[in-house]
């Protein structure tokens, strides 16, 4: 239905377009009545494009301010558990407390094992974080980045900006089965665990 429902309104607003033009008669008229049509519903989606351009350069990417070097270990999150200890030769690495919960520790000991502490108190100077920008009619951004925990410093950010279309794009994947999404996109975006990767290798040496 919902492709239906697509081609049922482009259908439509092809036909009305069709016959304001039809019912001028002169032609000067008529060309501006078809810019006009045509940039109704792709004018914004056009500068929206352009300005996201515009926002890659300035917002968007792998922005490193300081370089922390011999850096044991970090509060990675709860999503990454042991892997920075098992990929990545980091001392340790610890779960990011929840709702003043104590923390988990992954530990690498000098027998290559793994040591999994539970409810303990945090060590960590460093950590890993998600940004919440809140999503804008038009972009979403997306952002992680490294904070210095005692004094709030941010180390290093990795931006991603997207252009959710114009009105018309929009309003038009609400009848699309696929539903809303992005259209466009900065060029250096990578998925969301490459730039994690990059971002604290990057900022946190060990």
């Amino acid at each position: 239905m919902g492709g239906i429902g697509l081609i049922f309104v482009v259908a439509l607003y092809v036909f009305i377009a069709y016959k304001i033009v039809e019912a001028v008669e002169r032609k000067w008229l008529k060309a501006m009545l078809i810019v006009a049509a045509l940039l109704i519903p792709t004018a914004d989606a056009i500068y929206g494009r352009i300005k996201l351009q515009h926002m890659c350069e300035a917002e968007a990417g792998l922005k490193v301010y300081r370089v922390v070097e011999h850096v044991d270990g970090f509060m990675a999150g709860t999503a990454f558990s042991d892997y920075w200890v098992k990929e990545h030769g980091y001392q340790f690495a610890e779960d990011k407390p929840l709702y003043g919960t104590k923390t988990s520790r992954y530990t690498l000991e000098s027998s290559g094992e793994i040591k999994v502490e539970k409810d303990v108190l945090p060590k960590s100077q460093y950590r890993l974080r998600q940004n919440d920008f809140g999503e804008k009619e038009a972009y979403g951004h997306s952002q992680y980045l490294i904070e210095d925990i005692p004094s709030g410093e941010i180390l290093a950010t990795d931006t991603q900006v997207t252009f959710h279309g114009g009105w018309a794009e929009r309003f038009l994947a609400k009848f699309s089965d696929a539903g809303g999404g992005n259209v466009a996109w900065c060029p250096n975006n990578s998925p969301a665990h490459i730039s994690i990767k990059n971002l604290v290798n990057s900022t946190l040496k060990h």
